[in-house]
């Protein structure tokens, strides 16, 4: 009796820590919603800017990498978006640089991808 109340807690324990796996969010700042998925956070710098991307989304079958594309996509377009509202020149964009991480919550179906990217002016 003393083995199975173990094994239910293990296995509940085990269970608690897998479903609540979400990305990390790369800022502590407030984020602000961009789309119905995407939150994000521009640092303003003296020769640029950072942008952090917090995307989220329910699937039925689980794709990390098209959630991790979507939030690549996000944090260039807000860069270009965020440089243009400012009216200002920024250098061209290497994909590569962006920082990215991404995590499934099995539970709830939710996969969620945080980006970081920074940006330097022309």
């Amino acid at each position: 009796m003393r083995a199975y109340k173990l094994g239910i807690l293990v296995a509940a324990t085990a269970l608690t820590i897998v479903a609540c796996a979400s990305a990390p969010r790369y800022t502590d700042k407030p984020y602000t919603r961009y789309d119905k998925n995407t939150e994000y956070v521009i640092s303003d710098e003296s020769d640029g800017f950072t942008v952090f991307v917090y995307y989220s989304v329910h699937q039925y079958y689980p794709n990390e990498n098209a959630v991790q594309q979507v939030a690549r996509q996000n944090v260039m377009a807000i860069a270009y978006e965020y440089a243009d509202r400012n009216k200002k020149e920024i250098q061209p964009i290497n994909e590569q640089r962006i920082k990215i991480s991404s995590a499934r919550n099995g539970l709830l179906g939710r996969t969620t991808a945080s980006a970081s990217l920074r940006i330097f002016y022309k």
